[in-house]
């Protein structure tokens, strides 16, 4: 028997205790087109990753602004243990999940796995965020689908911070300081790189994507680069870029949807 159809505000249970969460399981999309959601406890999870991202346009462009404004949400199917349900959620992370689809079993997701319609959970949800990151397998950042200068923003990754960590070592690599387009020269002659005409890119890379700036964006950035410099988390890139594996063995950045792998 077909399980039976409920509204958004029926699909979620009350979590049975404090330290509950719940995890998409997205196996189940292809066989029934619906995200399965299961609940588990802090530190007896199946391995999962979880998505940063942005609640409304992924670019602050005025085109995007306008495009995810006047067609800003999709509808996705979930199957509980009350059966089917259908819930809407924002379109920038709609794109998002279709893009980790194949590589991905268990997913947190605080859209979707925090009820949002329930203040009282979302009170108990929220303080566990740090938890809930800290013990994922790996942190995806989706960025959007737009492409433009992300060779930019690859290169400066691949090539520049890999000639950088090459020359200084990573023990010494916070000593190295220079002003991108001031002293760009300079590095690219002691670096042995071309990088000065990648920086205006890498720029325009960052400013263009809200995921940068909202709430604690410029924080993130500055700990991701950070996590980049001393080889705590580092950023590879698939398809034609990769880093050398003695320099970046963990990380893992894949088209717009950055992966932070702990192991």
């Amino acid at each position: 028997m077909a399980a039976p159809e409920q509204r958004s505000e029926d699909i979620y249970e009350a979590l049975p205790t404090s330290r509950s969460l719940r995890l998409l399981n997205l196996a189940r999309l292809p066989e029934d087109h619906a995200y399965g959601l299961e609940t588990f406890e802090i530190g007896q999870c199946p391995p999962y990753s979880t998505m940063s991202y942005t609640w409304g346009p992924p670019l602050n462009t005025k085109q995007c602004e306008e495009d995810y404004t006047r067609d800003s949400h999709r509808v996705i199917t979930l199957l509980t243990s009350r059966g089917k349900g259908h819930l809407s959620i924002g379109r920038n992370l709609y794109e998002g999940l279709q893009k980790v689809l194949p590589d991905v079993q268990y997913l947190w997701v605080d859209a979707i796995c925090i009820n949002q319609n329930d203040t009282a959970e979302r009170s108990i949800q929220v303080p566990l965020m740090g938890s809930i990151y800290a013990d994922a397998n790996s942190v995806l950042v989706w960025l959007g689908l737009d492409e433009s200068n992300v060779a930019d923003f690859k290169w400066i990754h691949e090539i520049f911070y890999a000639a950088l960590l090459a020359f200084a070592g990573k023990d010494d690599i916070q000593n190295f300081a220079w002003t991108p387009g001031v002293d760009s020269p300079l590095a690219d002659r002691t670096l042995q790189v071309h990088a000065t005409p990648r920086w205006q890119g890498y720029a325009d890379f960052v400013a263009e994507r809200r995921w940068f700036r909202v709430s604690t964006g410029i924080y993130i950035l500055t700990l991701c680069l950070l996590m980049v410099l001393q080889n705590i988390a580092c950023l590879d890139f698939s398809g034609d870029f990769s880093l050398p594996e003695d320099t970046c063995p963990r990380g893992k950045f894949e088209n717009l949807l950055g992966r932070d792998d702990r192991n």
